[in-house]
């Protein structure tokens, strides 16, 4: 498949310059017959940050001086002519140099700085692409890419980074065996201020901030989520809203187990710290969630529903909610 030998290629090599517009080649170049080129491929030097175009039947040479600096020495590749907004891999050449996965070769998610015709996604580090993303990587973009809300294919496994999904979205809640799911848009903005055009959504960063997207808002009370979802409490300080989150990401505990990473707990539930679940062993364990006008029978005696949320706080909708919890 030419798709997974270009996503190796461009794996083993990160991420390049972009390409910008001091940097594109225009005519076409001349053979040493006097006939015209009609390929003429586009070499990117990782080490320099410049392009050179080689006429495919003569000897002459053109290149010019690219404005971005590249981060890598990983090497060259090449592609028919990198200042289109589509990537033909038939020019692509793969270094035998195996599978590397350095911060030196990640690109950056938020800003999207691989070259044009490609783009960055968070990837997982293991050559099987079964564990969670860790790092980024530049991907080629699909020719006919699907948008978001639409149904999409990864390609070499559910964490490879490479999928169908326009350059502003991913492929996410991936079937392990079918490696079939649905693309989601990412987040605009910066981490520092993230946000959604769809106010149906919310930003979720996550995995070191590998991962940016922007995930339904749900009431951990009356859950719209899939039923292979969970209603999780996103405690980061950007969100503090509750987002649909695939099971399979989530691994979901009940009430009194431990929630450490803070996205474990069951809809219904959320992540409290220790002084407030009588018993629990670790830095954090799940708890109750209710409503303060309502409230529920708590657990554990010691237990009274505090509010979730400061005055003022709360997402519209979620001003009631409580967790059982011991009052200070």
């Amino acid at each position: 498949m030419r798709f997974s030998v270009f996503f190796i290629a461009l794996s083993v090599l990160g991420c390049g310059p972009r390409i910008g517009a001091d940097d594109e080649q225009s005519g076409a170049a001349s053979g040493g017959d006097g006939t015209e080129s009609t390929s003429s491929p586009v070499t990117i030097d990782l080490t320099s940050g410049t392009t050179a175009t080689t006429a495919s039947t003569g000897t002459t040479t053109t290149s010019s001086t690219g404005t971005s600096e590249a981060t890598s020495t990983a090497g060259t590749f090449e592609t028919s002519n990198a200042t289109t907004d589509r990537v033909d891999d038939s020019f692509i050449q793969v270094p035998d140099v195996g599978w590397l996965c350095s911060a030196s070769l990640a690109c950056d998610v938020w800003g999207q700085d691989c070259p044009r015709g490609v783009k960055c996604m968070p990837r997982g580090c293991d050559p099987k692409m079964d564990g969670p993303w860790t790092s980024s990587v530049c991907t080629p973009l699909d020719p006919d890419p699907a948008p978001i809300g639409g149904a999409c294919t990864m390609v070499d496994g559910a964490f490879s980074g490479s999928d169908n999904c326009d350059i502003s979205a991913m492929c996410w809640n991936v079937d392990a065996d079918t490696l079939e799911g649905e693309c989601v848009g990412f987040c605009q903005g910066s981490e520092a201020n993230p946000f959604c055009e769809d106010p149906a959504t919310t930003c979720f960063i996550g995995y070191d901030g590998q991962v940016i997207v922007c995930l339904p808002q749900c009431n951990p009370l009356a859950s719209v989520c899939d039923a292979a979802e969970e209603c999780i409490f996103d405690a980061k300080p950007s969100s503090r809203r509750f987002v649909c989150m695939p099971d399979s990401l989530v691994a979901p505990q009940a009430y009194g187990d431990d929630c450490s990473d803070a996205l474990a707990c069951a809809t219904g539930l959320v992540c409290r710290t220790p002084e407030h679940v009588p018993g629990c062993v670790s830095t954090g364990c799940c708890t109750t969630l209710g409503l303060g006008s309502t409230p529920p029978v708590c657990p554990d005696a010691s237990q009274t529903c505090l509010p979730l949320y400061a005055d003022g706080a709360a997402p519209e909708g979620l001003e009631d909610l409580c967790f059982c919890g011991v009052a200070g």
